[in-house]
Protein backbone atom coordinates (compact mmCIF):
# COMPACT_ATOMS: atom_id res chain seq x y z
CA UNK A 1 0.00 0.00 0.00
CA UNK A 2 1.63 3.28 -0.80
CA UNK A 3 2.64 5.31 2.05
CA UNK A 4 0.86 8.68 0.79
CA UNK A 5 -2.95 7.31 0.74
CA UNK A 6 -2.04 6.13 4.43
CA UNK A 7 -1.24 8.97 5.83
CA UNK A 8 -3.71 10.98 4.58
CA UNK A 9 -6.19 8.40 6.01
CA UNK A 10 -4.53 8.79 9.36
CA UNK A 11 -4.57 12.61 9.10
CA UNK A 12 -8.51 12.35 8.39
CA UNK A 13 -8.80 9.94 11.12
CA UNK A 14 -7.01 12.30 13.68
CA UNK A 15 -8.88 15.80 11.86
CA UNK A 16 -12.61 13.88 12.83
CA UNK A 17 -11.68 12.74 16.26
CA UNK A 18 -10.56 15.86 17.23
CA UNK A 19 -13.47 17.58 15.71
CA UNK A 20 -16.16 15.02 17.75
CA UNK A 21 -14.06 15.37 20.76
CA UNK A 22 -14.85 19.40 20.34
CA UNK A 23 -18.80 18.89 19.66
CA UNK A 24 -18.53 16.53 22.78
CA UNK A 25 -17.48 19.36 24.55
CA UNK A 26 -19.27 22.19 23.96
CA UNK A 27 -22.68 19.26 24.19
CA UNK A 28 -21.26 19.20 27.80
CA UNK A 29 -20.89 22.75 28.56
CA UNK A 30 -24.45 23.09 26.91
CA UNK A 31 -26.20 20.76 28.77
CA UNK A 32 -26.52 22.24 32.35
CA UNK A 33 -27.82 25.64 30.61
CA UNK A 34 -30.65 23.34 29.16
CA UNK A 35 -31.27 21.52 32.37
CA UNK A 36 -31.44 25.23 33.92
CA UNK A 37 -34.00 26.12 30.82
CA UNK A 38 -36.34 23.70 31.48
CA UNK A 39 -36.39 23.93 35.33
CA UNK A 40 -34.49 21.05 35.83
CA UNK A 41 -32.75 22.46 38.74
CA UNK A 42 -31.23 18.96 40.51
CA UNK A 43 -29.91 17.97 37.34
CA UNK A 44 -28.46 21.07 36.25
CA UNK A 45 -26.70 21.59 40.04
CA UNK A 46 -25.10 18.03 39.44
CA UNK A 47 -23.63 18.86 35.86
CA UNK A 48 -22.38 21.77 37.29
CA UNK A 49 -20.82 20.14 40.38
CA UNK A 50 -19.56 17.42 38.53
CA UNK A 51 -18.33 20.15 36.13
CA UNK A 52 -17.02 22.05 39.06
CA UNK A 53 -14.85 18.97 39.95
CA UNK A 54 -13.19 18.60 37.22
CA UNK A 55 -12.25 22.81 36.70
CA UNK A 56 -12.73 24.05 40.39
CA UNK A 57 -11.20 27.62 39.05
CA UNK A 58 -13.82 28.13 36.47
CA UNK A 59 -16.39 30.62 38.22
CA UNK A 60 -19.14 29.64 35.52
CA UNK A 61 -19.67 26.30 37.33
CA UNK A 62 -20.14 28.06 40.66
CA UNK A 63 -22.00 30.78 38.87
CA UNK A 64 -24.56 28.32 37.85
CA UNK A 65 -24.19 26.30 41.40
CA UNK A 66 -25.23 29.34 42.94
CA UNK A 67 -28.29 30.14 39.99
CA UNK A 68 -29.79 26.19 41.13
CA UNK A 69 -29.37 26.75 44.42
CA UNK A 70 -31.23 29.99 44.32
CA UNK A 71 -33.98 28.12 42.37
CA UNK A 72 -34.02 25.75 44.73
CA UNK A 73 -34.39 28.05 48.07
CA UNK A 74 -31.36 26.65 48.87
CA UNK A 75 -30.07 29.64 50.86
CA UNK A 76 -28.25 28.82 53.25
CA UNK A 77 -25.91 26.61 51.06
CA UNK A 78 -25.80 29.96 49.04
CA UNK A 79 -24.16 31.51 51.43
CA UNK A 80 -21.55 29.07 52.48
CA UNK A 81 -20.18 29.05 49.01
CA UNK A 82 -19.48 32.93 49.63
CA UNK A 83 -18.22 32.31 52.92
CA UNK A 84 -16.34 29.42 53.13
CA UNK A 85 -15.21 27.84 56.73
Amino acid sequence: MPLLPLCLSFYLLAVSLSRIFLVLLVLQKVQERWYEKLHEWEKALSAYERQQEKSPDDTNFLYGRMRCLEALGEWYVVSKLFMPS
